[in-house]
């Protein structure tokens, strides 16, 4: 599910509105694999999470 946020937490210094994409954890895990999440803001706290974090054990299939 894409959702926008609300307009004054849009990013307004490249013009581009800022938007979130809502996954389960098991999907944002697959979705890094495939290359669809591969900043690293948003990789790394999932890796984290994964290995020693609250989801620990948890794998993406």
């Amino acid at each position: 599910m894409l959702i926008e946020p609300p307009g004054d937490l849009q990013d307004h210094e490249d013009d581009h509105p800022e938007a979130t994409l809502e996954l389960s954890f098991r999907r944002a895990l697959c979705v890094i694999r495939t290359d669809g999440i591969n900043d690293a803001k948003t990789v790394m706290p999932l890796r984290w999470a994964a290995l020693e974090g609250p989801f620990a054990g948890v794998s993406a299939e």
